[in-house]
């Protein structure tokens, strides 16, 4: 029996690979897995979770960073980048970007 081929809706999709990347600990590599100590996850035997990397540098990984606002910043927009998403959501919802940011239209 054929499975069904059904595509689903774009946000669908983006919130199955944010479930999944945040089930794995935020590592889709996966060879000699260990558990963290800090966070009782299972993780690559390869990536150091805890550990800062590139402190002070603009690539720096998130274990040396610190929150520049508050939580609710973050949470508006969150909701803001999954609007973007949502083709029934207001088109002038969207989220502040970076001039980093690369964004794909």
């Amino acid at each position: 029996m054929e499975r069904s081929k059904s595509p689903g809706t774009p946000l669908m999709t983006a919130l199955a690979i944010l479930a999944f990347v945040s089930c794995s600990g935020g590592h889709l590599a996966g060879a000699d897995a260990g558990r963290d100590d800090a966070t009782g996850m299972d993780v690559p035997g390869d990536v150091d979770v805890a550990g800062c990397q590139a402190a002070g540098e603009p690539g720096a990984t998130s274990p040396c960073l610190t929150p520049a606002q508050a939580s609710a910043y973050y949470i508006d927009q969150s909701l803001r980048y999954f609007d973007t998403l949502d083709v029934n959501a207001d088109p002038n919802s969207v989220p502040t970007y970076s001039t980093l940011v690369a964004r794909w239209e």
